[in-house]
């Protein structure tokens, strides 16, 4: 009886349930339009937003690296067309580091640097909104937590600048060191140096990792410090929410602290990458330094056709300087050389006798010299041939076309300036300087380059930068270098007889003197 009376009263339940059943009601049906709306709504801001992001960061990829670009020719450019000077000023270390490490910096990392500051910024003001949303009075705090952000950031700055040049600076040295080292392994491995420049190059290693462990370790210290500060604005948002009475609603509740731990995170992280923004900021300063190195005038001017004509070569007070900031290399000298003299240039290492020659234009210079003998094609194979027969090089070259291979290998030292003495009969040139064309030589090759000169420039006028004072013996006057001044400049025999002057002493030392 107990359950039938149970289930007779079911049935009104059951009735009153179906006439209370708001599904097919006129609000239902707007609340579930409202929704499919908001769903919508929601589907196309996402599509938009996702095409935005796209383009923002397509532009900002795009301009940061047209701006490469543009920094790699304006160096490239600027360095290849520099004095030879800042090449002797510059480490080749810190070339390599300014076309490796700072342009990989501008090309890769600081373009998503970049990229990220916008995007922690527009996320920002996003956040800031949601949070006013909720209660305007929490921007106070959040005004409050961004000064103090910003004098953190100005404190750190610059340290971070500092400790950033100081760990690119340290690199050159170490890629300089181990450049040179491998240029130089066949040395090392002769003296059996290895290990001395193992230690060394730790050396430079350990410098370096200091820097970089030092600046590691500031950026951390950065961070922590804008966490902990962060922390504090959610402590304020939490007990606002807590200790005060308001009427916000629990989603109110749960999306402020939800925003506002958000925030904390994105603030760290912004004001994190501003600063390696700024930081890194220092691999343009850097190569924008070699942008504006001064590159040579190739302006030619006038030139004179067919010059020279007679070979007689003239100075006047000639003064030459490598640097505006170095001391004079030539001071102030003044000699003459008739057509068809034979000149010997003597002095100790640095005195200034190479530098004579850097002066002029359009002679063929002996020494370092190995391109083909002909190299604008304007002479035919006979002649050519003439001019290696001349220079005794037949019996080696088989062929014209012939490779020279890099740096010459494929020849002696002395076979090498043979060539270029070819060179010179072809071209057939009025003035022919040797410039330690026999340093390298063995007595006989010597002896034939001296030959060779005798028998088919007797018409040139022919200056020899000694290397070996004998190779001098026949010339009609000898010059004698001393800092860059003409201390001596008379025939071989006058300056032999001086047994005070300086090329009596020189020849003395050598043991040419004839007893």
């Amino acid at each position: 009886m107990c359950f039938y009376s149970r289930s007779v009263n079911i049935e009104p339940r059951l009735t009153n349930y179906v006439l209370n059943n708001l599904t097919n009601t006129t609000k239902y049906e707007e609340t579930l339009q409202k929704r499919y709306d908001i769903i919508n709504f929601y589907t196309i801001l996402t599509l938009v937003a996702t095409v935005v992001a796209f383009v923002r960061a397509f532009f900002n990829f795009y301009f940061c690296l047209k701006a490469s670009k543009n920094l790699h020719k304006s160096i490239t450019h600027t360095v290849l067309n520099s004095f030879m000077t800042f090449f002797d000023s510059h480490f080749i270390g810190n070339i390599v580091n300014r076309f490796s490490k700072d342009l990989a910096n501008i090309d890769e990392y600081i373009p998503y640097i970049i990229y990220e500051n916008l995007r922690c910024i527009l996320t920002f003001l996003g956040i800031m909104y949601l949070i006013a949303s909720v209660n305007v009075m929490f921007l106070i705090p959040a005004g409050l937590l961004i000064l103090k952000l910003y004098f953190v950031r100005r404190f750190y700055l610059p340290t971070g600048r500092s400790i950033k040049r100081l760990d690119s600076s340290t690199r050159s040295p170490m890629i300089g060191y181990l450049n040179a080292t491998l240029e130089g392994l066949t040395t090392i491995r002769a003296y059996e140096k290895q290990t001395l420049l193992v230690n060394e190059f730790d050396k430079h290693q350990d410098l370096y990792t200091s820097a970089y462990y030092m600046m590691t370790c500031t950026i951390r210290a950065f961070g922590f410090a804008l966490d902990m500060i962060c922390c504090t604005f959610i402590a304020v948002i939490v007990l606002k929410l807590l200790f005060f009475n308001n009427d916000t609603e629990a989603g109110d509740v749960g999306l402020a602290i939800s925003q506002a731990m958000m925030l904390t995170g994105l603030l760290q992280w912004t004001i994190r990458q501003m600063s390696e923004l700024e930081n890194n900021m220092t691999s343009v300063e850097r190569v924008l330094e070699y942008a504006d190195v001064k590159t040579e005038d190739k302006e030619i001017g006038q030139v004179k056709e067919n010059w020279p004509d007679r070979g007689k070569i003239e100075y006047k007070n000639v003064s030459l300087t490598y640097s505006t900031t170095k001391e004079l290399v030539l001071k102030k000298i003044s000699f003459v050389v008739e057509s068809r003299q034979k000149i010997g240039i003597v002095g100790r290492t640095g005195a200034g006798k190479s530098s004579i020659m850097k002066t002029k234009r359009h002679i063929s210079i002996l020494g370092s010299i190995r391109s083909n003998i002909d190299p604008t094609n304007k002479y035919s194979d006979a002649v050519i041939w003439e001019a290696i027969e001349k220079v005794n090089l037949k019996h080696i070259i088989i062929s014209l076309h012939e490779q020279i291979h890099e740096g010459g290998s494929n020849y002696s030292s002395g076979q090498r300036q043979l060539i270029c003495l070819a060179r010179a009969l072809v071209s057939k040139n009025r003035i022919i300087i040797l410039d330690e064309a026999t340093a390298s030589m063995d007595p006989e090759t010597c002896a034939l380059l001296q030959n060779t000169i005798k028998d088919n420039f007797s018409d040139c006028t022919v200056i020899t930068i000694a290397h070996r004072l004998n190779t001098i013996s026949n010339s009609d006057k000898v010059m004698v270098i001393h800092a860059g001044q003409i201390v001596e400049y008379e025939t071989p025999d006058v300056l032999l007889e001086n047994k005070k002057g300086v090329f009596y002493n020189m020849i003395k030392q050598a043991g040419l003197l004839e007893t």
